[in-house]
């Protein structure tokens, strides 16, 4: 059966076709971006390459017809297409009557009946095409094979506990049902990465959208207007401006503030709805600043009935940085991970209804029962890779983890751009005009493109999990380019005459950097379709970086298992994550890592635990002294245990402890197995803590980032807030303070007049800065330990503080403790409690109630 589309898509392939045939003829280069490039310089037309693909997919089921809002961009593409075939122009007439035939019914706009302002249509219009897409590459280097909305199985929202004022029973529903309580006006949607919160508010955006264009929403109705974080914080004009422009286009109202425009400009009983989608995914100081804004906001409406309301999606942020919100009416909602039966119904949707459909679908979730994938499946952006690696490899069982389930995912991406990949290298050395230091430039970047893209992806997660201390550097941040990232590195290695004597260089680079199917051109500008896909990339390169051969001795690798180690915070968790890639490169070396770290702190054996988890190969031995180990490892270790296939590690959990309760466990499935890096507002973490003092006095802001580094320094009020956070948020929004706190807490440690108790944390603390101070830090709590005037709490605080150093200072510590055990003025009870902590060393299991690593 026939679309209604199939004679405009029939028209427009064949017209495209003539036109790169004519192209080719006369050595001239052809490609859906370059017809982006020219519609937009020439007929100031924003048509890009992807939405072009869609509207021409070879797959009638995921195919998108242009909708009647888009008859002037489609105008101006057969006006180009026709000149660069050689043609003259049609009637524009023909276009429009094959254009209204291919509208299904359910689009067609009733304008009698419209009861939105018309200004509304082309915003309307484009996010109901938003979302049909799926906002990540999955299937084919494209999407799925069906449009999004055949595909999407919607997660329930789950209040958290932590909104300022709880309701007497957790409020879980969808999020039609959670926006029609009159007190959730604006919501912050906090989840992992790849748990849904995208395509939720894309999905939603479309719904909305499709229901005004077709007149069937009741009164009471949301207008949604969806943007990403970076869109509206990097806009000229800030967030008001790039709102107007976004809804008002070139109307009479596009030169007002689109708050006070707004006012009056629907029907009574609708509001507007602001889908802000990524806060989380911009530096620091456009964050701020964005922050601000859509509070700023939200606090003007409190008095309007909800005339806007807000909805702002991100990864789990820092308390204090979620409390600006919750401060200003905003309740926290998490998504409910993906339970059974939704995993079932996502496979049907996915696999279809017919014979094959239900054969794929059996063994499907059969390869997930039988590898204990149900972890993994609970993240929706997972379960949609698992189903891609299935269909593309149907004869292999899927991976036990999420290492291999991404690798194979890039393999698969890879292998699938493939032809198009040795198509854009012709085409390079044709238009380079077979010049030989052309050819050699070209033949560089075939065999570095992978390297290029780790580069890019390095540097896309630096400038994400950096920020500045001044405005004017998060502008610059604001506004990266991995483009630019990838042009410049490509400068350093083969010089700059490529980008001005091989014709289309920049263009060539950003589309062979696309065809690895993890990044997306954008009107210029590239970026990766998921944060995951670059921080993947990322520790792929670090972990290229390490030391190909593991040597426990190595000051190298014992200040890098050191980080690891860190419980809390986003540099312990880059860190595990790295050696996780290592693991997997070096197979070879693990066994040897893997001894280490299970003979090292509480936290070094959980890392242990991660890579087992995450697949490194293991013995026996080595998983039953990680389960061993568990009583006494933190929380997370547990759930570390429970991703370790075999029979060995569910056998060890359901003697030792029955499976968690419901509640637990989906706690759990909120949180990625090496735990969520942190962010923290400087201003707002002041506020915080002078409150938490009983201080009410307002520190001029010249003097922020000295009181702010002055608390941070006090060592008295570190447990206000955890003092990991405290170092992060002094490394991201006053760096230039540290050397200063360095000093500070150098000049604790190696002072004869400051307390014992105080030189020990003020050892720990340095060490959560950088790992270079280990050395100094072991020699200062060596001293303490040893020195007899101390207090016995204080000289074995010491030592235990000591033993968490890692392996090499574990039998220091133990023969320390020991000769403290016979000193004549040691009571019994005492002598008791270190002749048990040097056994536990001698064992190899140590108390966790000190060091660094527990959070």
């Amino acid at each position: 059966m026939d679309h209604s589309d199939s004679a405009l898509h029939t028209y427009l392939r064949d017209l495209e076709r003539r036109a790169k045939a004519n192209r080719t003829r006369q050595n001239l280069p052809y490609s859906r971006r370059e017809t982006s490039k020219v519609l937009q310089s020439e007929f100031e037309v924003d048509l890009d390459g992807r939405r072009l693909s869609n509207w021409l997919a070879d797959e009638p089921m995921s195919r998108q017809a242009p909708t009647p809002v888009n008859e002037p961009k489609l105008w101006a593409l057969v006006q180009l297409w026709s000149r660069w075939a050689g043609e003259s122009i049609p009637a524009r007439r023909s276009l429009s009557e094959l254009l209204e035939a291919a509208q299904p019914v359910r689009n067609t706009v009733r304008a009698p009946v419209m009861p939105i302002p018309t200004f509304l249509l082309p915003l309307l219009t484009e996010q109901v095409e938003r979302g049909e897409a799926w906002p990540y590459v999955i299937h084919d280097g494209t999407g799925a094979r069906r449009p999004l909305s055949a595909v999407h199985v919607q997660q329930q929202l789950d209040e958290s506990q932590e909104a300022d004022e709880p309701t007497p029973e957790r409020r879980r529903g969808h999020i039609e049902d959670v926006l029609e309580d009159p007190a959730s006006c604006h919501l912050l949607l906090e989840s992992g990465p790849g748990s849904g919160k995208s395509t939720l508010l894309a999905r939603l955006a479309g719904h909305l959208s499709a229901e005004l264009l077709n007149a069937t929403l009741a009164q009471n109705a949301c207008v949604p207007v969806w943007a990403t974080a970076e869109q509206l914080a990097t806009g000229p004009g800030g967030v008001d401006r790039e709102l107007s422009r976004l809804v008002f286009g070139g109307t009479e109202y596009s030169e007002r503030r689109f708050v006070d425009a707004a006012d009056g400009l629907l029907p009574e009983g609708y509001s507007w709805l602001l889908l802000v989608d990524g806060f989380d995914e911009i530096p620091m100081g456009a964050r701020n600043r964005l922050a601000h804004q859509l509070t700023a906001i939200a606090r003007g409406e409190a008095g309007h009935g909800g005339r806007v309301k807000i909805i702002a999606s991100c990864r789990p942020l820092h308390p204090v940085e979620r409390d600006r919100f919750t401060e200003n009416g905003f309740l926290v909602f998490t998504m409910v991970p993906f339970d059974r039966s939704q995993l079932e119904t996502f496979a049907e949707r996915w696999f279809g209804a017919d014979a094959l459909g239900h054969r794929q679908i059996r063994e499907f979730l059969a390869q997930i029962d039988a590898a204990k994938l149900y972890d993994l499946m609970a993240v929706p952006l997972l379960a949609a890779v698992a189903a891609a690696v299935f269909e593309a490899w149907p004869g292999q069982r899927l991976p036990n983890n999420q290492y291999a389930l991404f690798d194979q995912y890039r393999t698969y991406l890879t292998s699938a751009k493939a032809t198009q990949r040795e198509g854009l290298f012709s085409q390079m050395r044709t238009h380079a005009g077979r010049a030989p230091w052309a050819l050699e430039v070209i033949q560089f970047l075939q065999e570095n493109l992978d390297d290029l893209l780790r580069h890019v992806a390095t540097q896309t997660v630096r400038n994400l999990s950096e920020s500045a201390g001044h405005s004017a550097e998060s502008d610059q941040r604001a506004a990266f380019n991995p483009l630019t990232a990838a042009l410049e590195w490509l400068r350093l290695k083969v010089g700059p005459r490529a980008q001005t004597g091989i014709p289309g260089w920049g263009e060539y680079v950003a589309a062979l950097l696309a065809s690895s199917g993890l990044l997306v051109v954008i009107k210029g500008s590239m970026r990766f379709l998921h944060a995951s896909f670059a921080e993947f990339l990322a520790a792929e390169a670090r972990a290229m970086e390490l030391p190909e051969h593991f040597d426990g001795n190595s000051k190298t690798w014992q200040t890098f298992t050191f980080e690891a180690a860190r419980m809390a915070g986003r540099k312990g968790r880059d860190h595990r994550t790295v050696l996780v890639h290592y693991a997997h490169q070096h197979p070879l070396e693990t066994e040897a890592l893997l001894t280490w770290l299970l003979q090292g702190s509480p936290g070094h054996q959980h890392v242990a635990g991660v890579l087992m988890a995450e697949g490194s190969p293991y013995t026996p031995a080595q998983l039953q002294t990680f389960l061993s180990a568990l009583p006494r490892l933190p929380a997370a270790g547990r759930r570390v245990a429970s991703q370790i296939s075999g029979s060995q590690a569910r056998a060890y959990l359901e003697e030792q402890d029955p499976m968690p309760s419901p509640a637990d466990a989906e706690a759990d499935a909120h949180l990625p197995l090496t735990g969520e890096p942190w962010s923290i507002d400087e201003q707002s973490a002041i506020r915080h803590l002078l409150s938490t003092l009983g201080c009410d006095d307002k520190p001029n802001t010249s003097d922020d980032n000295w009181l702010f580094c002055s608390l941070v320094c006090n060592l008295e009020f570190v447990s206000i807030l955890d003092r990991v956070a405290l170092i992060e948020a002094l490394h991201a929004t006053a760096p230039e303070w540290t050397e200063h706190v360095i000093e500070h807490l150098l000049d604790t440690i190696n002072s004869p007049d400051a307390s014992p108790g105080n030189r020990i944390q003020a050892a720990e603390t340095l060490l959560d800065f950088d790992s270079e101070h280990l050395d100094r830090v072991a020699a200062v709590l060596l001293q303490v330990a040893t020195d007899k005037s101390n207090s016995f709490d204080d000289r074995s605080t010491a030592a235990e503080a000591l033993s968490e150093l890692g392996a090499p200072y574990r039998d220091q510590s133990r023969r320390l403790i020991v000769a403290m055990a016979q000193e004549p003025t040691i009571h019994a009870y005492q002598r008791h409690e270190l002749l048990a902590y040097a056994q536990l060393l001698t064992s190899g299991k140590r108390s966790s109630a000190t060091g660094y690593c527990d959070s």
